[in-house]
């Protein structure tokens, strides 16, 4: 099982080639961070999952997705 920690960006780790992932990114218009985003990385360039464009904001942490429940 894989951890579920955050894992920032500055610490050189990244996930596997077009792996989805849960991020957290700064916005670009008001400068919060948010965590509500799904991506992926590909040759160093971060895309998101739901549409493929590029990510234009910065990406300053991610961690694994998580497992889905599957009852009892």
């Amino acid at each position: 099982m894989k951890s579920n920690e955050w894992i920032p960006i500055s610490s050189g780790l990244l996930p596997d080639e077009k792996e989805d992932v849960q991020v957290t990114y700064i916005g670009y218009n008001d400068g919060n961070h948010y965590c509500n985003e799904f991506a992926y990385i590909v040759n160093g360039i971060w895309y998101w999952t739901n549409d493929d464009d590029e990510v234009m904001v910065k990406i300053t942490a991610w961690k694994h997705n998580c497992e889905p429940y599957m009852g009892e």
